[in-house]
């Protein structure tokens, strides 16, 4: 299950379908209900994935069901957050906005950093899409402060392309790029901008110098990669609420 996550995180989806069935196989053997709660919770987040929404909700929502019977505060975290992407997608953005933020404030609460930078990833993503460029760029910085120890190389890296992808909207292409390559090297395989974020960062540059640009970032140490990408938030940030005034 565990690897399975990090599939689904890396938009690896069909290795992370086999690894939840066997998973399924497993729970059903051992008659095990808290890992039954976990083989759904993490089907949920693949079926969204795909765009199989009515399956996503089914599956989270008896994953929620199953942790809120036996008391696991923790294993609540995960759906929560999907059925608020479930939301989103199908166009209630502020329903599951209010979802992220139950699901995202509640992992902080429980200490759980992993569930924490996730909420603030797929927040951010969502107000990016719908405009809310500010209130985005504040969600990346706490996505990321949190996936500093997180301790999920997987999820880093899918900040840092969120990341990259807000950078490349405001025109600064060089750490852009350099962010894509430094998340690259966090993936189990070489793996660039798999969500397309920065396409037309490549456009804007040639491949030839994003190239440069991402294997440059590459070689950053981790610290160093997400203590630009804050830094780049921050100025964007200022730049945004400047042009607002």
């Amino acid at each position: 299950l565990i690897a399975a996550f990090s599939y689904v995180l890396a938009d690896r989806n069909d290795e992370a379908g086999e690894l939840i069935a066997t998973a399924r196989e497993r729970s059903a053997e051992l008659d095990d209900v808290w890992l039954s709660a976990w083989v759904d919770a993490i089907d949920g987040l693949l079926a969204r994935r795909a765009g199989r929404l009515d399956e996503a909700e089914a599956a989270s929502r008896r994953a929620l069901d199953r942790f809120l019977g036996l008391g696991d505060r923790l294993g609540t975290l995960l759906p929560t957050l999907n059925l608020g992407r479930v939301e989103c997608a199908r166009g209630d953005v502020d329903a599951g906005l209010a979802l992220l933020d139950r699901g995202t404030m509640l992992a902080q609460g429980l200490g759980d950093r992993l569930v924490t930078t996730l909420g603030h990833a797929y927040s951010a993503r969502v107000l990016l899409s719908e405009g809310r460029v500010e209130a985005a760029l504040d969600r990346l910085v706490d996505g990321l402060r949190s996936g500093r120890h997180a301790q999920n190389r997987v999820l880093l890296a899918s900040v840092l392309d969120y990341v990259a992808g807000a950078l490349a909207a405001f025109g600064d292409d060089e750490t852009s790029a350099r962010l894509v390559g430094r998340a690259e090297t966090l993936r189990p395989t070489p793996d660039r901008d798999p969500l397309g974020l920065c396409s037309v960062v490549v456009d804007r540059m040639g491949e030839a110098s994003f190239d440069l640009a991402a294997r440059t970032g590459g070689a950053l140490q981790l610290d160093e990669a997400i203590d630009l990408a804050v830094d780049r938030l921050a100025l964007v940030r200022a730049r945004a609420q400047a042009n607002s005034t």
